[in-house]
């Protein structure tokens, strides 16, 4: 309830930018979604669903990735996801030889949980104009069982939240 009421009020209070509601699996996230959702049709605020997002942190940097690359690089992002079995498949196809394997991943347009965290990182760190549409677009994000972060997860944080002077952070953990 915290955290949805939370992201509500955020929700609420943003006018242009995004309140960002992170988990860590796509069924917290789901559950999360949907609890939202029951709170918002309730209370008849409808309209500020479009300056929410909630998902898992790699579904937030895969679709600000896209976004970004179509609304301002005028590119398409025509990457995939592949999830860790399908990784681990592609290993032994390649039998762990890691030149294939990128080859492969690359050639293929193909990103593991890991690249694509990696990816937005160094577009967090490198690039001028993905630094100043984060900066501009998140009035916050809610970070559920923030205990879980791993050190890359807490490093992406750290380039969102020291490059925006209005942004905040909400972390939620046991």
């Amino acid at each position: 309830h915290l955290i949805v009421d939370r992201i509500i009020r955020k929700g609420i209070e943003s006018a242009n930018r995004k309140v960002i509601g992170l988990s860590f699996t796509n069924q917290a996230a789901i559950t999360l979604r949907n609890k939202l959702n029951f709170k918002i049709f309730g209370k008849d605020l409808s309209e500020i669903q479009n300056n929410i997002f909630i998902g898992t942190i790699h579904s937030f940097a895969f679709k600000t990735l896209k976004s970004f690359h179509i609304d301002f690089l005028k590119t398409e992002y025509d990457y995939e996801i592949i999830d860790d079995e399908e990784y681990n498949e592609i290993k032994r196809e390649f039998s762990n030889n890691r030149a294939q394997i990128t080859s492969y991943l690359d050639t293929n347009r193909l990103l593991t949980f890991k690249k694509i965290l990696k990816e937005f990182l160094d577009f967090l760190k490198n690039d001028k104009k993905f630094q100043e549409f984060m900066s501009n677009s998140i009035s916050e994000i809610v970070i559920d069982e923030a205990q879980d972060l791993d050190v890359t997860q807490y490093e992406i944080f750290f380039e969102l939240f020291s490059r925006s002077s209005t942004m905040k952070l909400f972390l939620v953990g046991d």
